[in-house]
């Protein structure tokens, strides 16, 4: 067996670890692992990765009243709400026809980091080298962020978790994506938007620019605002963060005490 071909059992050991390989893959690498001491120091290592990741901040429940909020400074802007989105491929139900995680993988930022990393691994599959380095290095960009700052995750509709906000102090927040779709970037912009008893004010606007992981860094805080304690996510027309949300969220999440 050449290097490059022992390397796409190194890459599938990953996928492994993570249950992210599909039937054929992982028939493959489990034919090839009990002969293979390389790659089975190499599974227990990122075993041993994913636990250590575990150990992560509960999540926080929403607060009924923050949609309520945002769709009242939607209905004050003037315009209609966006129409309903039509069926999308279900992440969640694609995971449960594989095994299930351990439970003590469960958590805010331990959740989010292992769908990051099972993206990263899919892409290393499925795309050139290059490609695969591009997309490695926002993983790695996301775990550095996720182990600095506040998480405040943000939950979609359904109660799952696209995003998380990193506070680094009280000026500055960064995002850390994984299921916001790229935007329009010609047409359209996400806005972040702080929330809480005296209003709504933006963040600033952000793109996301591949589908899957992305990182957006550094964008200032509203310090001007008292009493707030949510963040909320819009997608936007144009290329400006509006004076007030135009369209009904699509990720919210509140900070803890």
């Amino acid at each position: 067996m050449t290097r490059d071909e022992h390397a796409r059992f190194e890459e599938l050991a990953a996928g492994y670890a993570l249950n992210a390989l599909e039937p054929g893959d992982e028939e493959a690498f489990l034919a090839h692992l009990p002969s293979c001491a390389v790659c089975e120091r190499a599974l227990a290592e990122h075993l041993e990765t994913a636990a250590h990741l575990a150990y992560a901040a509960d999540p926080v429940d929403l607060p009924p009243e923050l949609l309520g909020r945002i769709r009242d400074d939607v209905a004050a802007s003037g315009r209609a709400l966006p129409p309903a989105a039509g069926p999308v491929v279900s992440l969640d139900a694609e995971r449960a026809r594989r095994r299930p995680l351990p439970r003590t993988w469960v958590g805010a930022a331990a959740a989010s980091v292992l769908v990051l990393a099972l993206l990263s691994w899919n892409a290393v599959l499925m795309h050139d080298r290059s490609q695969s380095d591009q997309r490695s290095d926002r993983l790695t960009a996301a775990v550095t962020l996720l182990e600095q700052g506040r998480r405040v995750p943000l939950a979609d509709d359904s109660g799952r978790t696209v995003a998380t906000a990193v506070m680094q102090g009280d000026r500055t927040v960064s995002l850390v994506i994984d299921g916001l779709p790229a935007n329009n970037r010609s047409t359209s912009t996400y806005v972040l938007w702080q929330t809480g008893a005296t209003g709504t004010r933006a963040v600033a606007p952000f793109d996301v620019h591949a589908d899957g992981v992305d990182v957006v860094r550094d964008l200032p805080l509203v310090t001007t605002l008292e009493g707030w304690k949510a963040f909320a996510v819009t997608e936007e027309p144009g290329r400006t963060a509006p004076k007030l949300p135009g369209s009904a969220p699509v990720a919210s999440g509140t900070l803890g005490a």
